[in-house]
């Protein structure tokens, strides 16, 4: 069999396109398959931290801002939850984490006949016809047993997610007490399940997960110090002010990804200040609420360290600690030693790099002065005549298509472009109205 369409990855972005492919329709000879790694769809269960918020409006779900009648949407889950008239009540435009972890396994479970999961994608390689043209596509892929399996595709879409981001240097690992965010709870259930203990945790970093983090840490072990550590002088607002969040637009797109690189670069560099490293204003005023309440009171268990880069994590177990934190000052270069229990490294993410999945068909691609593919406005690589199939990727595109493109603002807009662009191409699909 020959796919139409092939999704690598299973996650939020996939999961918009595969609602969008249930609800406005392929013809009925149409295929489409979507592979992910993980045995079952999950978001981010490491971080799904009590009480914790979006930073994202609910309507910005899988499909509202494609079809608000949709099934799919944030509101027909409550509604099908029986939970819909309560959460109005709520006067509530951020959900708490934890329900939209619901909220998508419950749209994933309702499409998880597109998918295969368990199987993780090894190898892309193209499939030549006699004029030494990329026909179509091969998808490797191997399983937990080590089965190995090969699909055939039309179409391509790679998004393979993102990866925990480490300081330069840094090694996240259980064996020195040391983990990324994104494995924070199972790490406190697996190792510092002793609530009252006078544990000493450091916390690395400066945005959302690492505020959250910290606060966590002082609610929950009330004999724990926490160490914040940041590379500046304080924390930062996240700025979400109405002019400012017309950057996620889907629109905006369009004028960004008709501007100059040194141009693009540029309003990256301007508006980082919307996504990263920087804390919700109200959470902001929480910590600093909680951290003078503690003066108060001669408690000195919440410390803020500013100025300080982190350099090395050392295995240095005694009767006290388990290990040494070693620190330089981005201003003086003073060095400073923290001894530690714990430490979480709130550092962030990067994409998951899917230019190494498809090295084989670089030679098809046209390339910028970076080395890295053209990519059009629906996100489609651009290649050369010799390459009939298509391939697009999602989440790598910073550079080209502006801040949105590895959040969730944009998943169900950029779901339909990718789905119309395909249909376009390739006459005897037929993709049905909204």
């Amino acid at each position: 069999m020959i796919y139409d369409v092939i999704g690598i990855g299973f996650g939020p972005a996939n999961l918009a396109i595969a609602a969008t492919i249930e609800e406005q329709g392929f013809n009925e000879q149409s295929t489409h398959l979507f592979i992910e790694s993980k045995s079952e769809f999950d978001w981010h269960p490491g971080m799904l931290i009590e009480g914790a918020r979006m930073q994202i409006s609910y309507h910005k779900d899988l499909a509202t801002m494609r079809s608000p009648t949709s099934k799919f949407t944030f509101l027909n889950y409550l509604d099908e939850c029986g939970r819909l008239e309560s959460f109005v009540n709520l006067q509530e435009f951020y959900p708490t984490r934890h329900e939209y972890r619901d909220y998508l396994k419950w749209a994933a479970n309702q499409l998880k006949g597109y998918v295969n999961y368990g199987e993780k994608v090894v190898d892309i390689t193209p499939v030549m016809n006699g004029n030494d043209e990329v026909s179509y596509i091969n998808v490797h892929t191997v399983n937990a047993e080590g089965k190995k399996a090969r699909y055939q595709a039309k179409n391509i879409i790679t998004s393979s997610g993102l990866v925990p981001k480490l300081p330069e240097g840094i090694h996240a690992s259980a064996s020195q007490n040391a983990y990324h965010s994104s494995q924070f709870l199972p790490s406190l259930e697996n190792k510092f399940s002793d609530t009252s203990f006078p544990w000493e945790f450091l916390v690395v970093g400066s945005g959302q997960s690492a505020a959250e983090i910290t606060k966590h840490l002082l609610n929950h072990y009330p004999n724990a110090t926490v160490n914040s550590t940041i590379r500046e002088y304080a924390y930062k607002p996240a700025d979400s002010s109405e002019f400012v969040n017309e950057i996620f637009a889907y629109s905006t797109i369009d004028d960004f990804y008709k501007l100059e690189a040194n141009d693009k670069q540029r309003i990256i560099n301007k508006y980082k200040d919307t996504n990263y490293s920087c804390i919700d204003p109200p959470l902001i005023r929480e910590l600093y609420q909680m951290k003078y309440d503690m003066s108060v009171s001669g408690d000195e268990r919440f410390k803020l360290n500013n100025f300080q880069e982190l350099k090395e994590i050392k295995h240095t177990p005694n009767m006290y600690h388990v290990g040494t934190a070693y620190f330089e000052n981005t201003n003086t270069k003073e060095q400073t030693e923290v001894p530690y229990h714990g430490v979480f490294l709130a550092t962030g993410y990067h994409d998951r790099n899917n230019l190494d999945l498809t090295q084989k068909l670089f030679d098809w691609f046209e390339k910028d002065e970076l080395g890295r593919p053209k990519l059009t406005r629906q996100y489609q690589v651009k290649t050369s005549d010799k390459c009939h199939a298509g391939i697009f990727m999602i989440g790598n595109n910073e550079h080209s298509h502006g801040l949105s493109d590895t959040l969730l603002s944009i998943l169900p807009e950029r779901a339909m472009d990718i789905m119309n662009e395909i249909n376009s191409a390739k006459p005897n699909y037929n993709i049905k109205a909204a």
